[in-house]
């Protein structure tokens, strides 16, 4: 009976960073329910500069943290790297034209996708593999896309990366809690939906920030 491969999920920065509120080391690299968490070299030197530049990430510049970054950075052929840089581009010049009808209709802030955003999505495309992000700009724009197969981009957000953790057994509940707790302590930007998919994959209600 032949083993079945993993799906790998392509983790961008910000998402990155949220998995490592918990205590769990290493992270990436690691099968959890089936998955495992990747990232690219481009996100990887991100999360670096981050570290390096913000005080109050300085925490993320642990050997541990940055030693498992860098062994989960997908190796990627001249070939694959060419095609996510040229997809990435077209990605960016479409998806701002998205957004910008999106955002006048809805009324709000113009938003774009950064060149890393867009390499992401590109890449997630290009290698027909998930992506995490809680950028609600990005994933809007990759809800026009499709895979080769035509299904639609399959997406996970923080909260279902720590459920993926959860169920493998990598995390437990106080973890997940103090973890959820502790991104809404720290002012990360979660998804307006958080709470939503919170209740969804743990049948119970998240945190606040005192917990």
């Amino acid at each position: 009976m032949t083993e079945v491969e993993n799906r790998l999920i392509l983790v961008d920065t910000n998402c990155l960073i949220r998995v490592y509120f918990s205590p769990l080391r290493p992270v990436l690299n690691r099968v959890a329910a089936g998955f495992e968490l990747k990232t690219l070299q481009a996100l990887a030197d991100e999360l670096k500069h981050i570290a390096n530049r913000r005080n109050e990430f300085a925490w993320l510049s642990a050997k541990a943290i940055q030693d498992d970054v860098d062994l989960a950075v997908l190796p990627l052929t001249k070939a694959q790297s060419h095609a996510i840089d040229q997809e990435a581009s077209d990605i960016r010049k479409q998806g701002n034209g998205m957004l910008q009808v999106y955002c006048m209709n809805q009324g709000i802030n113009l938003r774009q996708l950064s060149v890393a955003d867009a390499k992401v999505l590109a890449a997630a495309l290009e290698l027909s593999i998930a992506m995490s992000t809680d950028e609600w700009p990005l994933r809007h724009v990759a809800s026009a896309y499709g895979y080769d197969d035509g299904n639609p981009v399959e997406l996970f957000s923080s909260v279902e990366l720590i459920a993926l953790l959860e169920k493998e057994g990598l995390i437990s509940r106080e973890d997940r809690m103090r973890t959820y707790a502790d991104w809404l302590k720290f002012g990360e930007n979660l998804l307006r939906e958080s709470p939503l998919i919170y209740f969804k994959a743990f049948g119970e209600y998240p945190p606040d920030a005192q917990h």
